[in-house]
């Protein structure tokens, strides 16, 4: 790369079901947003490729956060 990284994720998808395995933000960048709009960006391109969820987690616990398409009519 010709810039320092500011940050990066790390997510899979199988079976429909996506997961977001970490996220890493450089200290330079931290309380910015970054984290949370990789984060975005994870579950933006898991339901582009026919996730029908997508979840993170965080160390020992879940994080809250989840992230579902809508049932289709």
């Amino acid at each position: 790369f010709s810039r320092p990284l500011g940050g990066f994720v790390l997510a899979r998808e199988v079976a429909g079901e996506a997961e977001i395995l970490t996220v890493a933000v450089a200290d330079k960048f931290a309380r910015s947003g970054l984290g949370w709009r990789l984060m975005q960006s994870a579950a933006r391109e898991a339901m582009m490729r026919g996730a029908s969820s997508c979840q993170s987690f965080s160390g020992q616990s879940f994080s809250g956060q989840s992230f579902s398409r809508p049932p289709e009519a």
